[in-house]
């Protein structure tokens, strides 16, 4: 974390105390509250102000994450103007690492992968429930709360680019707009077509195909190259990459990732079938005494 600038000591009624990111989109800083504590404030950037796209996407995610309360998914408590008009949000001051920062730093057990799956889909079936639908799930976007050695505590971060079926004043892009990240992008985003909860039930899935299999389903430097690939080719079978896979979980897994909307199961019957996956790696613990890995 880095000391704030001269020019930005405090925002609001909040007192600056250091940088902790920056983005395309906004700079994010630990700030101190009057009354005690600290929060995240996520401000957009200065040559955005008269950029009204920027803008309503800045305060789409602040309605949206204040109408969808989940404890996996980041809390706002504050959003405001400042007199130059950049606009501000106050959030959840998370302490941890991205999902993207652990998988690049070390290999996710089984176990901690099924149980960081099952609470992204917590927050997602919240979501889903109000009508709300992310679009843009991955591992820069799925917070771990905590030390790595604690029990992981998961936040989804950056609805910036979710949409509600509910309210289309919210909905800023249309049909035929590209919204996503290639790697983890459904079928029918990298076609344009518009999202709905089978759509973050794809993107899921291809988060949890990389913590079991320590890959995307598919892997290129090449945005059309994947995303041609999402539309075309099947994944390549867990099981030739984890011969020790259980099925429950390849059938899930497979399931998640397929082409056809219709065909994925909906996140409870995904969240009954990891809860047997884990069941039976623990069974397999408790019979060899050994940690199960994903040994290729």
């Amino acid at each position: 974390m880095t000391r704030p600038t001269a020019d930005l000591a405090s925002i609001g009624r909040y007192k600056i105390l250091g940088l902790l990111g920056s983005g395309g989109m906004a700079d994010v800083y630990v700030a101190a509250r009057p009354e005690g504590g600290a929060v995240a404030i996520k401000l957009l950037h200065r040559e955005l102000v008269d950029d009204a796209g920027a803008r309503m996407r800045f305060l789409q995610e602040a309605r949206i994450i204040h109408r969808v309360r989940h404890p996996n998914i980041i809390g706002i408590s504050d959003v405001g103007q400042l007199l130059g008009g950049r606009l501000y949000l106050v959030l959840e001051l998370l302490r941890g690492q991205t999902l993207a920062q652990r998988l690049a730093a070390s290999r996710i057990s089984p176990l901690l992968a099924i149980d960081i799956v099952r609470q992204v889909g917590a927050g997602l079936a919240a979501a889903h429930a109000a009508g709300v639908y992310h679009r843009d799930l991955k591992p820069d976007n799925i917070f771990l709360v905590g030390a790595a050695s604690d029990p992981v505590r998961v936040k989804i971060l950056d609805w910036g680019a979710a949409w509600t079926a509910r309210d289309d004043s919210v909905r800023l892009t249309a049909d035929g707009l590209v919204v996503g990240t290639p790697l983890y992008m459904a079928p029918e985003q990298a076609c344009g077509r518009a999202a709905d909860a089978r759509t973050d039930v794809y993107a899921l899935g291809t988060v949890a195909y990389e913590m079991f299999l320590e890959s995307p389903p598919f892997a290129s430097s090449n945005r059309v190259a994947v995303m041609y690939r999402h539309m075309c080719d099947p994944p390549p079978a867990p099981s030739s990459l984890w011969p020790g896979i259980p099925l429950v979980l390849e059938s899930v897994l497979l399931g998640m990732l397929s082409k056809v909307p219709e065909e994925r199961p909906a996140l409870d019957v995904v969240d009954a079938a990891l809860a047997l996956a884990a069941n039976e790696i623990w069974r397999r613990v408790a019979r060899s005494a050994t940690p199960v890995t994903h040994v290729r």
